[in-house]
C-alpha cells in the first residue's frame, strides 16, 4: 500500500451495489468506502488483508516441490 493518505469515500448502499467492482478497486488501493443511508446503520468497506506477494502457481510449485509421486501403485478401491 502507498504511504499517501487517501480520503474516505462515502456512498449509498444502492450505488455501492451497482458499482461494486469500482468500490472494490478503491478498497484494494487502500481507500475506505463508507456506505451510508438515512436512518440505517453505517457500513465500512476496506481491504483487511493484502494479497499474497507470491503468485498461485509459484506458491503451488514451492509447496509441492518435495512431493514424491509413485506411479507403480494402483488406486485403492472400496470393496
Amino acid at each position: 500500500m502507498s504511504d499517501t493518505l487517501l480520503s474516505d469515500m462515502r456512498t449509498t448502499l444502492r450505488n455501492f451495489q451497482r458499482q461494486f467492482a469500482a468500490m472494490r478497486a478503491q478498497a484494494d488501493a487502500g481507500e475506505t468506502v463508507t456506505i451510508e443511508a438515512d436512518g440505517a446503520p453505517r457500513y465500512v468497506f476496506k481491504l483487511s488483508q493484502p494479497a499474497a506477494s507470491e503468485s498461485l502457481s509459484d506458491l503451488l510449485a514451492r509447496t509441492t516441490l518435495d512431493l514424491e509421486i509413485s506411479r507403480d501403485k494402483k488406486p485403492m478401491r472400496r470393496t
